[in-house]
């Protein structure tokens, strides 16, 4: 019965271990630089800047094309969530979450404010890794 109760104990074991390497491939997996021009009503475009640090901090700057405005400069933590998803968690607490969805090593998605897939539209929200 010992021998049971202690092969089941590493077997639990076991997975945690797996589970906790398996998370930290994500997590490797985004860090890093990123850009790309989205989308912008009443602009040519806005230029996205978006560095993931291995600290689980973040810096993105948007650059309005084409305007007299000056670049947006946000600052916070970042995570990935239990859907897989990047999500973008501002320092001032003033702003809500922004997600990204992780295509691949090279590439990132911005989600809307639900954190779902911008749908009904032919416009595009990548920022490639630089």
């Amino acid at each position: 019965m010992f021998s049971k109760i202690k092969k089941s104990f590493v077997f639990i074991l076991l997975i945690i271990f797996l589970l906790t390497i398996l998370s930290g491939c994500t997590k490797d997996k985004v860090v890093g630089n990123y850009e790309g021009i989205i989308p912008c009503a009443d602009c040519e475009g806005i230029k996205a800047e978006l560095s993931i640090k291995s600290d689980t901090t973040y810096v993105v700057e948007f650059t309005y094309l084409g305007t007299d405005a000056a670049p947006y400069e946000a600052t916070g933590n970042w995570k990935i969530d239990e859907k897989e998803r990047l999500v973008l968690i501002a320092s001032d607490g003033k702003r809500v979450e922004q997600y990204f969805k992780i295509v691949s090593q090279n590439e990132v998605k911005m989600l809307d404010g639900d954190g779902n897939e911008i749908t009904g539209t032919d416009l595009n929200f990548p920022l490639l890794r630089k």
